[in-house]
């Protein structure tokens, strides 16, 4: 049944209550430690609809709650795509609801205890998390260990565990927490007993990251990098003809010429600084390339690696593309032909040879359509800024260079993605460069949330980061996920830094996102043996 009109009103009192203090705990505002207790209204409304049998449809109040913490703390992302941004927040907000409908509906098939539906709860909440990195719908931004990534003193030990360790961490405290307030208010002889069980919770993992942080010596070879902040507007300057390509292209250079020694190893401009780079297939040929090119000539030593958009033939003389090869290609009337559209990101050296990485981790909605066949219609009214439709090469490649350097280079959203990062360090990948355009959003809310998350790869990984933004942040992060230099100016600007380059591999990179796969592992083989049963008992 519905609850009562006097409960309902407790439940929309708690919802918001839990809605706000998630939102006020994520970065980038400062009161990251209300995340051990912003749960706990939640447990107890999840409480209330176990003990009392009410309906789950009551389950409506915890959305809600999920839903204030969606629209507060990623509304930035209406002013990309306010139709697009609306279904991930209903969506997101549903998936986050699920692991307490499903505990639900599990315990009572099993008539497990309450304690038992907690279990649940965090089994599941794990295996939707490690969904969001895997599946075309990919929402990252709310994994709850991100909460810490302002901190990085007290999340050293995500080099083993990766952010899902902090959010198992949270889970646990915030049912210790609701534990202990259900103790005391019973005045329970074993409240004092509970309270400690509680604290040590809290500050085990955060003494042992203190030491390890204490201790932790940044390791690797050091390399000079330069990186540009070109604050090009995307509205006025980058993609409406106000700026061509040359002078884009030119006032990249320029900043560069302002800061680059014959020491400078690399140079990071940001993505898409080329909005137009051509056919991949001609790249040898492109005057832009060659102008870029003319200039390292000057510093032979430097490694150029940049953003652009580029764009590769259809298998040139064969076949028209079949209904599903359409959802990821476009139509040239001017060439007649069929093409794809990549992000890119490019290495530009005095070599012949010109790697490149496509974007693997595409935006839902803005950069590429999830799941076509469902949501194609839906995307031709949503639209998307600057008409993009990206695809992606299977083949990704590293950025290697002749003195064992191997870059990976992440495309702004891909910096999200804790395994996907992970596999390709344990690929040799020994440092980051993220290359972002937030001139999208314009808002330094969005700007700042990328920047602190960016820090925990460099944890999970212990490899420094470079960060070149367009109208966002640049600056860099050492392995123990510190921001050592950074740079928002409204202005554009170039700045210089020395990052280390290591070698060595973590356990999270080694193992990957394990409590994720072990999550998946078991709540699956619950749902079998909840299928099972209520199956068997049926036919009984």
């Amino acid at each position: 049944m519905i609850v009562m009109k006097k409960n309902k009103f407790i439940f929309i009192g708690l919802s918001i209550i839990s809605g706000l203090l998630l939102f006020f705990s994520w970065p980038p505002l400062p009161f990251t430690y209300f995340i051990f207790f912003a749960l706990i209204p939640l447990l107890y409304i999840n409480h209330k609809i176990i003990t009392e049998r009410l309906s789950a449809l009551n389950y409506i109040y915890i959305y809600i709650a999920f839903l204030i913490w969606n629209i507060g703390s990623t509304h930035w992302i209406c002013k990309m795509n306010f139709l697009g941004s609306l279904i991930i927040f209903l969506i997101n907000s549903f998936l986050l609801t699920l692991p307490f409908i499903v505990a639900f509906y599990g315990s009572k098939l099993l008539k497990f205890k309450f304690y038992s539906n907690l279990v649940f709860i965090i089994l599941f909440w794990l295996s939707i998390e490690y969904l969001q990195e895997k599946w075309q719908l990919a929402w990252p931004f709310y994994t709850l260990g991100n909460c810490f990534s302002m901190h990085p003193f007290i999340i050293q030990w995500y080099e083993y565990t990766g952010v899902l360790g902090g959010t198992l961490w949270i889970l646990l405290v915030n049912y210790s927490f609701y534990e202990a307030l259900i103790i005391i208010k019973q005045k329970n002889k074993y409240r004092l007993i509970n309270l400690f069980i509680s604290a040590f919770i809290v500050f085990i993992p955060i003494l042992l990251s203190s030491i390890i942080y204490k201790n932790y010596k940044e390791q690797g070879k050091s390399v000079e990098i330069l990186i540009v902040h070109p604050y090009l507007s995307c509205y006025t300057q980058k993609y409406n003809n106000s700026l061509s390509v040359d002078q884009q292209i030119q006032h990249h250079l320029d900043l560069t010429k302002s800061c680059i020694t014959s020491s400078t190893d690399y140079i990071l401009w940001p993505e898409t600084a080329i909005p137009n780079i051509d056919w991949i297939e001609l790249f040898s040929e492109n005057k832009d390339i060659k102008n870029i090119r003319e200039f390292i000539k000057k510093y032979p030593k430097v490694k150029l690696i940049t953003g652009a958009i580029g764009f590769e033939l259809y298998k040139a003389g064969k076949a028209l593309p079949t209904k599903f090869e359409k959802y990821e290609l476009k139509f040239s009337e001017k060439f007649n032909v069929w093409y794809y559209t990549y992000n890119l990101a490019i290495q530009l050296d005095t070599s012949l040879n010109i790697p490149f990485h496509t974007k693997q981790k595409l935006v839902p909605f803005e950069e590429r359509t999830p799941y076509p066949t469902i949501f194609k219609k839906v995307q031709n009214t949503i639209g998307s800024l600057g008409n993009f439709n990206f695809t992606y090469r299977k083949k990704d490649e590293l950025f290697l260079s002749s003195d064992s350097i191997v870059v990976l280079p992440l495309i702004c959203y891909e910096s999200l993605f804790s395994e996907y990062t992970a596999e390709k360090v344990k690929n040799k990948a020994n440092i980051l460069f993220v290359i972002l355009n937030e001139g999208w959003y314009a808002n330094t809310f969005g700007s700042k949330q990328f920047h602190y998350f960016s820090a925990i790869r460099a944890i999970e990984n212990r490899r420094s980061i470079a960060r070149s933004s367009n109208y966002g942040i640049s600056g860099f992060i050492n392995q123990k996920g510190e921001i050592i230099q950074s740079i928002s100016s409204k202005n554009p600007d170039a700045i210089k830094g020395t990052l280390f380059v290591n070698d060595n591999k973590t356990y999270y990179s080694i193992h990957g996102n394990f409590i994720g796969k072990f999550s998946v592992y078991i709540s699956i083989s619950l749902i079998d043996y909840i299928s099972f049963d209520f199956i068997f008992k049926t036919i009984v």
